[in-house]
């Protein structure tokens, strides 16, 4: 099925609003979608005039999506700021609500991916961007389904993966997938018993798909959507004093560690993910915290610094150095002992501990 010019338009007019909105990694990969769907109209019975003029615009959207890959500090090119320029084209008025935001992998995944766990990030792509279509026209029965296939091909492609890196990054969109399914269905209970099991007979449809993913990846052509975060249930929950404060720790001591990584001191970035694992792995023996949830964010988080720790160790043939484990060598502004009573404070550590951090350059760009 060909690819109408206006749904190709309605993207653009979606890359554009996010752009507008200040809300650069979500454009890059909306643009990327747009970009493809410009080209396969491109590639249809269409006058030559309006080809060109659909050229023109495809160059100027890449130039627009590389000036803010490069902008994002994301591992591109390009680093020219192309402005917006007046088009003859019209945009309609798109009254589907935005999808849920998009991010580009990283640079270094996709090279790192074997043949066969190649095939299975192939097809877990193809079902994440129709979930994010399906969701968007607010088809959640489908965008539930296709959201579980993703998790479940990425979770089968990280088991198959041996490099540390491409499976952080396989197992963090496989969390989070999973988690955009289970809030939709939460949201949707009359959807609960539709949804249980993915029908192969199902008509999956892939006119919106990138066409570029039957060809292998490239840095440029893995957009993988990111599911959106929500909080609407996670303001129900109060957080304990002890607790709050061993999260906010843990993430500050993250954010230092990957900062650290970023500048290959790697021994006091393994200090540092070291210290994220005690705090966290504190919250959840000793933080009196009981919410599953709260648990479970706790425990991604703690995992991947447990992961890349190990990772850094292996890497430099790390031998610890016993002051690492002693008190003085935590920092003064990351030892607890603080009371965190505000309830806005504690707040906005739920939030801090719901939302992703972006990890070191060198791995990706949204991993923990």
């Amino acid at each position: 099925m060909s690819v109408s010019l206006q749904s190709a338009l309605e993207l653009v007019q979606k890359a554009v609003n996010l752009d507008n909105n200040g809300k650069a990694q979500e454009a890059i990969s909306m643009y990327s979608i747009a970009i493809d769907h410009l080209r396969q109209v491109c590639n249809s019975n269409i006058d030559q005039s309006t080809k060109n003029l659909i050229d023109s615009k495809i160059l100027e959207y890449q130039n627009r999506s590389n000036f803010l890959k490069s902008s994002a500090h994301l591992d591109f090119n390009n680093n020219n700021n192309i402005s917006n320029s007046n088009s003859n084209i019209t945009f309609s008025n798109n009254n589907n609500s935005s999808p849920p935001p998009f991010l580009n992998s990283s640079s270094g995944i996709n090279n790192n991916l074997n043949t066969s766990g190649t095939n299975l990030v192939e097809e877990a792509l193809k079902y994440a961007n129709e979930a994010v279509s399906c969701e968007s026209k607010n088809n959640f029965q489908n965008a539930i389904i296709y959201y579980r296939k993703c998790s479940e091909l990425l979770e089968q492609a990280s088991k198959n993966e041996n490099d540390i890196e491409t499976r952080l990054f396989l197992n963090q969109k496989k969390q989070e997938y999973q988690s955009r399914a289970d809030t939709l269905e939460k949201q949707n209970p009359q959807l609960s018993n539709s949804t249980g099991n993915f029908n192969n007979n199902n008509n999956f449809s892939t006119t919106s798909l990138s066409t570029s993913t039957s060809t292998g990846f490239s840095k440029n052509n893995l957009p993988f959507p990111q599911a959106e975060e929500e909080y609407s249930i996670m303001s129900q929950i109060q957080l304990s004093n002890s607790t709050s404060e061993l999260i906010d720790l843990a993430i500050d001591c993250v954010k230092e560690a990957i900062k650290e990584d970023d500048h290959l001191n790697y021994e006091k970035a393994i200090h540092y993910y070291d210290l994220s694992v005690n705090y966290f792995q504190t919250a959840l023996t000793g933080g009196g915290e009981n919410n599953p949830q709260i648990r479970q964010l706790i425990t991604e988080k703690m995992i991947n610094s447990k992961s890349r720790s190990q990772f850094l160790k292996n890497k430099i043939q790390y031998k610890q150095n016993l002051i690492n484990n002693e008190y003085d060598s935590i920092p003064l502004s990351l030892r607890p002992g603080q009371k965190y009573k505000d309830p806005v404070r504690k707040k906005t550590v739920l939030e801090r501990l719901s939302k992703t951090i972006k990890g070191p350059k060198n791995i990706s760009d949204h991993w923990l």
